[in-house]
């Protein structure tokens, strides 16, 4: 896996992250694919599902903020 994310170029980015060791570097990157064909990290975001969703019906305003979990649940 080392050897894999260290061809990629993005592994001393990843790797300054506290908390981020080669395996996880690596499986976020499996998971995302290229880095460079997302335009905004909120596109990243979304591919894992952690978009807000209010629960709500028809006009009632009354509802709770929620993650919507519609995505790659891996990443999250």
């Amino acid at each position: 896996m080392e050897k894999a994310l260290a061809k990629t170029g993005l592994a001393e980015y990843l790797l300054s992250i506290p908390g981020i060791g080669v395996v996880t570097a690596a499986s976020f990157l499996g998971e995302v694919g290229d880095l460079t064909r997302y335009e905004d990290w909120r596109q990243i975001r979304k591919l894992a599902g952690y978009n807000l969703t209010i629960n709500q019906s028809g006009d009632s305003k009354k509802g709770s903020t929620k993650i919507s979990k519609r995505g790659h649940s891996e990443l999250r």
